[in-house]
């Protein structure tokens, strides 16, 4: 379900409400098959290591580590982050009524406040 103004919306009905779907497509931080096996089995207690990143308008953005003194946040195909790890699943978080043109304001804002060297692996990605 989405929230809109007042009412529940189903998420399948997104589209007939002028929302745009929102994903959070989780990896595992290494591809490596004990990360894999860890994570498989602590993943049923809510623990392991992972990356997520927030896919809209299909482009999947993500904050990661970067020491040139740039911006972290970074965009890639969607599920397809193989610098961050293998894909596991993804989470269909709902919609936004927000335009392409103002999801994009809104990244570039994060980019001027999200710096790469202000990334710390233990606590930037475990979900």
């Amino acid at each position: 379900f989405a929230e809109t103004d007042s009412e529940l919306v189903r998420v399948d009905n997104l589209i007939d409400y002028g929302m745009e779907q929102v994903r959070l497509n989780v990896y595992d931080v290494a591809v490596d098959a004990r990360v894999e096996l860890v994570n498989g089995l602590c993943g049923v207690a809510g623990a392991g290591v992972y990356h997520a990143g927030v896919e809209v308008y299909g482009h999947e953005w993500s904050f990661g580590c970067r020491m040139d003194g740039g911006s972290g946040v970074f965009s890639c195909e969607p599920r397809l982050n193989d610098n961050v790890g293998k894909f596991r699943e993804a989470i269909l978080l709902g919609g936004t009524k927000l335009s392409q043109a103002e999801v994009l304001d809104c990244i570039a804002a994060l980019e001027q406040d999200w710096l790469g060297e202000d990334y710390d692996l233990r606590l930037n990605d475990n979900v």
